[in-house]
C-alpha cells in the first residue's frame, strides 16, 4: 500500500508540473522592463480564466512543487549532468542581484531575481521527476507543444480580428466618456498591429516561439517514428 501511495503521489506531482508548464506561456508572459507601469490584477473568476497572472505566482508554484517533490522522492546520491542546468540558472538569479546597484526602481530587479530563482527551482523539481521516470519527458514535451500551438493561434486571432475589435472598443469608450481611454503607448501598439498574443510585447512572443518550435519538431519526429 505504501508503494501504491508513493506512485500515486508521484503521478500527482507530474500532473502539477505539466499544469505549470502549460500555464507558463499563457499566464506568465508579462515580465517586461517597465516596472513603473505595472499591470492591474483582479481576484474575479473571469480574470483568473482570461487574464495574465503576476509573474511572482510562478515562483510560488515552483517552490511548492519542489517542496512536495523533495518530500516524496529521496535526494539523489550523485550529481547528474543535467543538474548543471539548475546550477547555471541559480547563479544567473544570484548574479542578477547586481542589477539593484544604483537602480532607480527596485521593484523590477527584485521581480527578475524572484522569477529566475523560480526557474531554477522548477528545473530542479522537474529534473528530479525525470530522474525517477525518464518517460515523463514526453508528457512535458507534449505540453509545451500544445501550449505553443495555443499561443500561436491566439496570435493569429489577434492579428485577424483582435486588433480591430480592440480599436473599436477603445473608440466607443472614448466617445462615451469623452476622454482618452488608453495610454499613448498602448494606442501606438494597436496602431502598429504587432502581434504579442499572451505576452507583454511582441519580442517576448518571438523569443518563446524560437525556443519552442524545435521542441515541437522533435515531438513530431518522435510521433512519426512510431507510426
Amino acid at each position: 500500500p505504501s508503494g501504491e501511495c508513493c506512485r500515486l503521489a508521484i503521478r500527482v506531482l507530474e500532473f502539477f508540473a505539466v499544469i505549470v508548464t502549460f500555464l507558463l506561456p499563457l499566464k506568465f508572459g508579462l515580465l517586461v522592463g517597465v516596472p513603473e507601469v505595472p499591470p492591474t490584477y483582479s481576484a474575479s473568476i473571469i480574470w483568473l480564466i482570461v487574464g495574465n497572472w503576476p509573474t511572482t505566482y510562478f515562483a510560488l508554484m515552483s517552490c511548492l512543487l519542489w517542496f512536495l517533490v523533495m518530500l516524496v522522492l529521496p535526494t539523489p546520491k550523485q550529481w547528474g549532468g543535467s543538474m548543471t542546468v539548475v546550477l547555471v540558472w541559480s547563479l544567473l538569479a544570484l548574479s542578477s542581484f547586481l542589477g539593484m546597484i544604483n537602480a532607480s526602481v527596485f521593484d523590477y530587479p527584485l521581480i527578475q531575481v524572484v522569477h529566475l530563482l523560480g526557474i531554477a527551482v522548477f528545473s530542479l523539481a522537474v529534473l528530479r521527476l525525470l530522474q525517477h521516470r525518464p518517460d515523463f519527458r514526453w508528457w512535458l514535451l507534449g505540453t509545451i507543444v500544445v501550449s505553443t500551438v495555443l499561443v500561436a493561434l491566439l496570435g493569429v486571432n489577434q492579428l485577424l480580428w483582435g486588433f480591430e475589435e480592440t480599436q473599436q472598443f477603445v473608440y466607443q469608450q472614448e466617445l462615451q466618456h469623452g476622454k482618452k481611454f488608453i495610454s499613448p503607448m498602448m494606442a501606438q501598439r494597436l496602431g502598429q498591429r504587432r502581434v504579442f498574443s499572451t505576452f507583454a510585447i511582441c519580442n517576448s512572443l518571438a523569443a518563446h516561439l524560437i525556443l519552442t518550435i524545435p521542441l515541437c519538431l522533435a515531438l513530431i519526429w518522435k510521433v512519426a517514428e512510431n507510426i
